[in-house]
């Protein structure tokens, strides 16, 4: 029998016999050349020695697990002075010496490894008909050769973390071709030095603002030319604009008002009223029993609309992905069925109009309201009352177990998100954080760092590179110290930062592949170590 379609062979094996065994597909397979090369002088032999058998793992078929029986032969050296005197013949294009594994499954397996990690792998692979463990799947990984070499002319360069706040490690990626080219586990000048001397070809590096990539490509690479992240100069500009908020915090708008006349309508969770509830002056619990509460609502109110357009109770069950029961409950209600022991309970609302009656007549005791209620048959809670007195009284709402909780006394805007919104692009502003940048505006200091914080951004982002000195000029006479530190630190890196401003380099491709090496990361559980992690992310997919 020759090879199968299903099961292919590369030539001079043929398939002897197949049988099923439990869930695994056991083939037998023969080799038929007529010679073989010894693997030390590479003298061809047709001289047999003797039979063995080789048990190899190779790709499922049809949804099985495919063993395989290799029946391969021994040979005698014509060559008398060979070491070897006897050897097995090789099948390198199937499987490798002593390899328990095909190359085709171990090719599967590596590519299985490198989508996720060794745990996950061992996990999902019998499910696709490939079985190893987890420690396979990393020695396969590691066993993976190098990715092939080229000439690298336009790197980006920026430092990622090993371990956060402990140990850092720096990318190298070819912003042509924008793949990773390599991994080192360090970020100081030292460890980058020796990358960049190994590949004289590169002419542009974009990096960020740390000072020792700066001196590192300066001395390994004097001709080439550096370019600044616009990212990070972004950064460090919002960066001094907090600063300088920091210092201006009384000036900072309000973001949030008490309101100490809300209508009885906004509260509804304490007026006992139906309807969606506003959970914004309620405790977390209280609010997540609202919102659920507003949820059920929701459910009825379709349900009962649906109900009216005379579908029948089954197809409303379908399209609302209920339960059939839950609909005919919803139906024959009289209303929207409350859940017992909620604070919102049905029997208040016919007793409403007398508690705003007596509140009005200047009653404003609430257990005084609430023994006549009882006279009338209210059996509910006096919190109810309470609740509704102290907020039409004082905006102070009272919480479940008894305690007074006033309502969120009014905050500034904070100067992080001050120094966004300073920064930020008119057209992507809502209404209200216009509102917050034309209250920030009416203090003059605030409003020139404004306009010269938007004019750096809008000329970066267009790359006009002739307005930079004009900008620099502006800002040095600004009143504000820290655009002022920002200048200095800009004069400090000024060819880059001018760089950034006129060519279409950035550094945002090694950005998204830090983003990529993080997710690496996550997938290891954080426990991959460089050369682990160095080959997931230059075998780019």
């Amino acid at each position: 029998m020759s090879s199968s379609p299903f099961l292919p062979l590369p030539a001079g094996l043929d398939i002897e016999s197949t049988e099923m065994i439990e869930d695994q597909l056991v083939v037998q397979i023969v080799s038929t050349r007529a010679t073989s090369p010894c693997p030390i002088c590479f003298s061809p032999s047709s001289r047999v020695h003797s039979w063995y058998t080789r048990r190899v793992a190779d790709m499922p078929c049809a949804g099985f697990r495919v063993r395989l029986l290799l029946h391969v032969r021994k040979f005698f050296c014509p060559v008398a002075d060979c070491p070897r005197r006897i050897f097995t013949e090789r099948l390198v294009a199937f499987v490798q010496p002593w390899a328990r594994l095909s190359n085709r499954l171990v090719e599967a397996l590596q590519t299985l490894g490198l989508a996720t990690s060794g745990q996950v792998s061992e996990r999902i692979g019998p499910r696709l008909g490939m079985q190893a463990s987890g420690p396979t799947h990393v020695r396969l990984l590691r066993a993976l050769p190098e990715p092939p070499r080229t000439i690298v002319r336009k790197v980006g360069l920026d430092d990622w973390s090993l371990k956060k706040g402990q140990s850092y490690g720096t990318i190298f990626v070819d912003l042509e071709t924008r793949r990773p080219v390599d991994l080192v586990a360090d970020r100081t000048a030292e460890a980058v030095l020796p990358w960049l001397k190994r590949h004289p070809d590169i002419d542009l590096v974009t990096r960020d603002r740390a000072g020792a990539y700066a001196d590192a490509v300066r001395t390994a690479l004097p001709s080439a030319q550096q370019v600044a992240d616009q990212f990070h100069l972004v950064q460090n500009l919002r960066d001094h604009v907090q600063q300088f908020l920091d210092r201006k915090k009384e000036a900072l708008p309000l973001i949030q008002q008490t309101d100490t006349t809300a209508p009885l309508e906004a509260n509804r969770a304490c007026a006992s009223v139906p309807g969606p509830m506003d959970p914004s002056v309620l405790t977390y619990k209280e609010r997540r029993t609202v919102l659920n509460r507003n949820a059920r609502l929701a459910r009825y109110e379709e349900v009962m609309a649906l109900h009216r357009t005379g579908m029948t109770k089954g197809a409303i069950a379908r399209q609302v992905h209920l339960a059939t029961s839950t609909v005919s409950g919803y139906i024959q209600s009289q209303g929207f069925p409350e859940r017992a022991g909620q604070p919102q309970s049905r029997q208040f609302p016919p007793y409403l109009p007398y508690v705003q009656q007596r509140w009005q007549e200047g009653c404003h005791d609430p257990q005084v309201v609430f023994g006549e209620l009882q006279a009338q048959g209210y059996t509910g809670p006096a919190v109810v009352i309470a609740r509704l007195f102290e907020l039409w009284q004082t905006g102070t709402i009272i919480s479940s177990r008894g305690r007074p909780r006033k309502e969120p006394a009014p905050r500034r805007l904070s100067s992080r998100r001050a120094a966004f919104l300073m920064i930020s692009s008119a057209q992507k502003r809502t209404a209200r954080q216009k509102q917050w940048i034309k209250q920030l505006c009416q203090d003059n200091e605030i409003h020139q760092v404004f306009l010269l914080s938007q004019r750096f951004v809008t000329s970066l982002k267009a790359r006009h590179a002739e307005a930079l000195e004009d900008w620099l000029k502006r800002a040095r006479k600004s009143s504000c110290a820290e655009i002022r530190n920002f200048v200095k630190g800009i004069d400090l890196d000024a060819a880059a930062v001018q760089a950034a401003f006129s060519l279409p380099w950035s550094n945002g491709i090694t950005e998204g592949h830090i983003n990529r090496l993080k997710l690496i990361k996550r997938q290891m559980y954080g426990r991959a170590h460089i050369d682990l992690l160095r080959v997931k992310v230059l075998h780019v997919a």
